[in-house]
Order: C-alpha cells, then sequence, then structure tokens
C-alpha cells in the first residue's frame, strides 16, 4: 500500500479527512462556548455565496431543537470557519452548503458535517 500511495497519491478521503476533522472539530468547539446552556444541539450552515468560495462564506446557527434563541457567530466561529474555508480552497475544492452540526451526547458531543455539492 505504500508503494502505492506513492505513485497515486493518498486516497482522497483519507487526505480530506486528516484537514477536514480537526477544522470541523474547532468550528464545533466555537458553537457549543456560545449557544445557551438548555440547547442540546446546534447546526451552523455555510453557504457559499455567488461570488465563490475564498472570500467568505454566510453563516446561520440554528437549533435542530427548535429554540427560538437567536444565536450570532462570534469572532472566534469566524476565524474557525475562515480557516475551514481557506482549507478547502487550498486543495482546490469547493461546496455549495456546509451543514457542521454537534449533539450533546450525556456529558460529550457528538459532531457532524454535512455538505452539497
Amino acid at each position: 500500500m505504500g508503494l502505492l500511495n506513492k505513485l497515486f497519491g493518498k486516497p482522497k478521503q483519507v487526505t480530506d479527512a486528516q484537514w477536514q476533522v480537526p477544522a470541523v472539530q474547532e468550528i464545533c468547539v466555537t458553537l457549543i462556548r456560545i449557544i445557551p446552556p438548555h440547547w442540546n444541539a446546534v447546526a451552523l450552515t455555510l453557504d457559499v455565496p455567488d461570488h465563490g468560495i475564498g472570500k467568505g462564506l454566510t453563516h446561520s446557527i440554528k437549533s435542530p431543537e427548535g429554540h427560538k434563541d437567536v444565536v450570532m457567530p462570534t469572532m472566534e466561529v469566524f476565524a474557525a470557519t475562515r480557516k475551514f474555508e481557506l482549507g478547502w480552497v487550498e486543495r482546490k475544492s469547493t461546496f455549495k452548503r456546509a451543514v457542521i452540526s454537534a449533539q450533546r451526547d450525556g456529558e460529550d458531543w457528538s459532531i457532524k458535517s454535512d455538505y452539497e455539492h
């Protein structure tokens, strides 16, 4: 397998996971810090504007549980999502919409990211 990776490169999934997982984790940590304590789940929707990826994303933070609290992104959220966006630009890849979510699981949180291309 090592020789194949040297000849053909690592599979795209592996290299994507190596940078995406820490980026998504960082985003989720910043989200968990700003949501109200009664929220057990949060979803951040990132949309790529018409001008394309690399010049900023639109942000929408919602409660999948239906809470009506308004949660605005902080500078920490913007910084984490900017690193995430630039990771896509660096790899010459894109998406139309990304939904990054966290769900409380007892004392822990499970995180997930879904992409619309």
